[in-house]
């Protein structure tokens, strides 16, 4: 993911494989139970998944959390349907 991604950022996931953030756009694909693989351009990252607590929205939400190849750490949750 790009560096510098926001919560407020809306990231859609497709269940066709395909998922846009902001102007990039790309492709994901299962690896295993909570780990997802996204393209864009010409990077490939490695994205794990669990169920996170939205202290904002006091709810149970979908998290993605990585470290690109550069070592630039990200995350992101999901916040609406």
């Amino acid at each position: 993911l790009p560096q510098g991604i926001s919560v407020a950022t809306p990231m859609k996931l497709g269940q066709d494989g395909y998922f846009e953030h902001c102007s990039i756009q790309g492709t994901w694909k299962k690896v295993d139970a909570s780990t997802l693989e996204i393209s864009y351009g010409p990077h490939r990252e490695e994205v794990h998944v669990s169920v996170v607590y939205d202290r904002e929205r006091e709810v149970e939400t979908i998290g993605l959390c990585g470290i690109r190849r550069d070592g630039v750490s990200f995350w992101a949750k999901k916040v609406s349907e």
